[in-house]
């Protein structure tokens, strides 16, 4: 071969391997970008973080020709490090020992930090490594992938959030209103509807001066004072203003309301928000209180200035030892009616603090002669007939607390006499069905049927009873009945007695035993 032709042939040659070269480049170049678009498209169509982590996790094991592997993601709220994709048979070593470079021998790691992501972990089995062109497609693509990891836990916190804040919106007891810059209605919340008394979605739109009835200034189309508008136009929050809202069916409701600005739209112009608090009960108990603080003054004034008028009269007038008696058992009785009004403001101390703590001195009780005592007890001296008593059957003996039963049967009977207005007074005792029954009935003023329940609430008294301005403190059936259910039993009035009132307690036909092993009863009340 001639010189010339060998030159030529080895210029064919270093040609053909350029080409090939190129090729190669090329094809790698292809690769990477087919391989970047592939990225891409993973980490746009997957929102969460753990399955675009999976995912891109089997890509980049293709791409970089690697075995195994593994992504690691820093998680709320300590940030603490947690494998959440993996690839491979075997266990991938922990985030800590990669970093720091700690590694089997028959295995090569390429460890890349996605920012402040978390970790990216490939790796070879043998002395195979990764090879340079996978390591600078690796450091290519690691910003985008910590960025597109980053954007979906961000957004996995704001979904977790959202759907934490709708939970409690939506749950709120508080009437929750959003009001845009024109002062409509932009969402509310159920509380709100029930309310104003309106449907799901028919407040939207409305306009505050629609809801809360108010009469708009004709120059300035707005409400005079309106709180609302000070809190959009001047952006500070307001709290405390106390108005009525009046429902769709003409229910009023005192409430308390607080204004406060939210977001601003893209003319500068401000939301708020409106929660409203419904404070009709407060009212209520307010209400309860004061009456019962009147009615406690009565009580306590009435028999301390009988005292005081006995023992005036025994100092100074020097009675015979016959009246002297006389005046002695009524102060005595004077003040055993004091003693037993300050249990109950003591016993309804503790319920208020949900502190009363009935821990019952058990024994085994007939009934039928506790109520036999009780009767002769609250009849000594009284002007009304003695009450009639009925004993239906055998009655059972009971495991019961015999004072504390007492002390409820006294005040059955005292107030079927006090609001008896002098009607007879009948007591049944019947057993059956594994329960003793015990009714106590008058013809008296009678309850309200929309009061039977109230009444054994703290303080309350029926109005009936308010009307005619008869005293009493409104604690006896309150204590009576968390009395009662620490037996296991109920206490509570007949919803249909004709006329008058029946109360009815029934309590269980329960050996001393089985009564023993009933738990004494923490009686929560209404807060103080």
């Amino acid at each position: 071969m001639t010189p010339g032709i060998r030159r030529a042939e080895d210029d064919r040659d270093r040609e053909e391997a350029e080409h090939r070269r190129i090729f190669r480049e090329a094809q790698r170049a292809a690769d990477t970008i087919f391989s970047h678009y592939q990225l891409s498209q993973l980490l746009a169509s997957h929102a969460r973080s753990e399955s675009m982590a999976d995912a891109v996790l089997d890509e980049l094991l293709h791409v970089c020709d690697a075995d195994r592997g593994g992504i690691w993601l820093a998680q709320p709220p300590d940030a603490q490090l947690r494998l959440v994709a993996k690839a491979g048979e075997e266990p991938v070593p922990p985030a800590d020992a990669l970093r720091a470079g700690l590694q089997a021998d028959d295995e090569s790691w390429v460890v890349i930090e996605l920012e402040e992501v978390g970790i990216l972990a490939l790796a070879t089995t043998g002395t195979k490594p990764i090879d340079a062109s996978a390591g600078r497609f690796l450091s290519l693509v690691r910003h985008e992938l910590a960025g597109a990891l980053r954007s979906a836990q961000l957004r996995e916190t704001l979904e977790l959030e959202r759907t934490e804040l709708s939970a409690i919106i939506r749950n709120a007891s508080d009437a929750i209103l959003v009001f845009d810059a024109d002062r409509r209605v932009t969402r509310v919340n159920p509380a709100a509807e029930r309310l104003f008394g309106r449907g799901e979605g028919a407040l939207v739109g409305e306009r505050c001066a629609g809801l809360y009835a108010c009469e708009p200034v004709p120059v300035l189309g707005r409400c005079a004072r309106c709180p609302l508008t000070r809190v959009i136009e001047g952006g500070e929050p307001l709290d405390g203003d106390e108005r009525v809202i009046v429902a769709s069916n003409g229910e009023s409701t005192s409430v308390v309301a607080s204004y406060a600005p939210t977001s601003t739209t893209a003319d500068g112009r401000s939301r708020a928000v409106v929660i409203l608090r419904d404070t009709s009960e407060l009212a209520r108990l307010a209400e309860l209180r004061r009456g019962f603080l009147a009615s406690v003054s009565h009580e306590l004034r009435t028999p301390i200035a009988l005292i005081k008028g006995y023992v005036e009269t025994m100092l100074h007038l020097d009675p015979d030892p016959a009246a002297a008696r006389r005046y002695l058992e009524r102060i005595d009785g004077t003040t055993d009616r004091l003693g037993h009004l300050v249990e109950q403001i003591l016993d309804a101390t503790q319920l208020a603090a949900g502190q009363l703590v009935l821990d019952l001195d058990l024994d085994e009780v007939d009934l039928g002669d506790l109520v036999r005592e009780t009767i002769d007890q609250v009849s000594v001296g009284a002007r009304a007939p003695l009450p009639g008593l009925e004993i239906v059957g055998e009655i059972p003996l009971v495991g019961a607390d015999r004072a504390r039963l007492r002390q409820v049967l006294e005040n059955l009977l005292a107030n079927a006499r006090k609001y008896g207005d002098n009607s007879p007074i009948s007591v049944r005792l019947e057993a059956a069905h594994g329960m003793v029954e015990i009714r106590i009935s008058d013809r008296g003023i009678g309850i309200p049927a929309d009061e039977r329940e109230l009444i054994f609430e703290q303080f309350h008294r029926a109005r009936n009873v308010r009307e005619r301005g008869m005293p009493g403190s409104g604690l006896g059936l309150a204590i009576s009945r968390r009395i009662v259910e620490a037996h296991g039993g109920t206490l509570g009035f007949d919803p249909d007695p004709g006329a008058g009132a029946t109360a009815i307690l029934r309590l269980p036909a329960a050996s001393l035993a089985h009564a023993r092993g009933l738990p004494s009863l923490v009686a929560t009340g209404v807060e103080a």
